[in-house]
């Protein structure tokens, strides 16, 4: 059960860099 949360909110951190990085790169 933990690991699965940790997991989640992993993948869910990691979208949401991306996502970043993306709205970052597309306005420069």
């Amino acid at each position: 059960m933990l690991l699965e949360e940790i997991s989640v909110v992993l993948s869910v951190t990691e979208i949401q860099s991306t996502s970043k990085n993306k709205f970052y790169l597309h306005w420069q």
